[in-house]
């Protein structure tokens, strides 16, 4: 039997296929679970707000994928911008063949229903990449560290989206300056 987990991501990977086509739809998440077999019932019970829940799965699933890749890094001799750098270009890369659903999934985050959680996956985002590059503070440059890195990978992101250049060079570039 599988896991809800395991049932998610196979979900989510099969609408992969179709989200460059279709956008982020209730119907694609539909459509998947009846292709691996689990059906639309399965699939509504796990993904509660249908499209809006698989999308905001899809950027848990990539955060923890990216703090899995900094745990096995050592970055202690790092300095802080060199560890932010590998962490924003990883969480970048890992997501390299979909970058068309990635655009569909900020189209469909600009929505203003879907406000709240776009800032929820990018509070969580830069929160992950904080926490997997060492940080502890609590006081008030918490915050600002979180703010001003939200403000550089959203820049960041939207650069790479457009980036044609040789293994994402131009962005990297980028996310350097």
């Amino acid at each position: 039997m599988r896991s809800d987990d395991s049932i998610r991501d196979a979900i989510l990977e099969e609408a992969l296929v179709a989200i460059p086509f279709d956008g982020w739809t209730d119907h694609v998440v539909s459509a998947a679970a009846e292709k691996i077999g689990v059906g639309s019932v399965v699939a509504g019970r796990l993904f509660k707000n249908g499209a809006a829940s698989l999308v905001e799965h899809y950027s848990n699933q990539a955060d923890n994928t990216m703090l899995e890749f900094l745990e096995s890094q050592n970055l202690d001799e790092l300095g802080v911008r060199q560890r932010i750098s590998i962490a924003v270009k990883f969480r970048l890369k890992q997501n390299e063949s979909n970058r068309e659903a990635i655009r569909a999934a900020l189209s469909f985050l600009l929505l203003p229903r879907n406000s709240l959680m776009s800032a929820r996956c990018l509070y969580r985002t830069v929160d992950s990449i904080w926490f997997g590059v060492g940080d502890k503070s609590t006081d008030f440059n918490f915050y600002t560290k979180r703010s001003l890195l939200a403000a550089a990978y959203t820049a960041t992101l939207l650069y790479w989206l457009d980036d044609q250049s040789y293994e994402s060079q131009d962005t990297w570039a980028f996310l350097t300056r």
